[in-house]
């Protein structure tokens, strides 16, 4: 809900507390209607949409219905809208790479985490090599194919980074 608010004040100059006005000015109206379609778009509640405008439901549900016919027919209050929306979807990619920090850092661990099972059934493997007995052969072949299973899983591990250090992945 903040970024509505963010968007329409970096895009229009109007604060939240002038959108909770009173005032019937026209580019007021046409914020405050902005934000009543886009928190009912996110599913919120008549209710809480009127709490964060300072209006009752009823009214919010008149200014929803309002919104298809203005961005039809008014070009400044499509303008308006086109340009906030597009500020929004700014401010949320920048939410989206700075979550996206978090993602590189998880992929990293994992590599290592990766790295360091493949390794150790490396050891494994190459200590039990050479044992004559059948259970010592089985034993041999079951570590290889955890060490199969460890490769694909380092492989799957660097693939994921890779996709998002070079912004592949959202």
């Amino acid at each position: 809900m903040d970024d509505i608010f963010i968007a329409i004040e970096r895009e229009t100059g109007l604060t939240g507390e002038q959108i909770r006005s009173k005032s019937r000015k026209e580019e007021i109206v046409y914020a405050r209607r902005i934000v009543c379609w886009c928190l009912n778009r996110v599913k919120k509640p008549f209710g809480s949409i009127g709490n964060a405008v300072n209006r009752d439901k009823s009214t919010v549900r008149s200014i929803i219905r309002q919104h298809a016919s203005e961005y039809q027919y008014n070009k400044k209050y499509r303008a308006m809208f086109d340009n906030v929306m597009r500020a929004m979807m700014e401010i949320r990619q920048k939410t989206t790479i700075g979550n996206k920090s978090m993602d590189i850092q998880k992929a990293e661990i994992n590599v290592t985490a990766a790295e360091a099972w493949r390794n150790q059934c490396a050891d494994w493997v190459s200590d039990s090599r050479g044992y004559k007995t059948v259970p010592a052969r089985l034993e041999h072949e079951r570590r290889q194919m955890q060490l199969e299973q460890a490769e694909i899983a380092l492989s799957k591990a660097r693939s994921i980074l890779d996709l998002l250090l070079t912004g592949q992945v959202d």
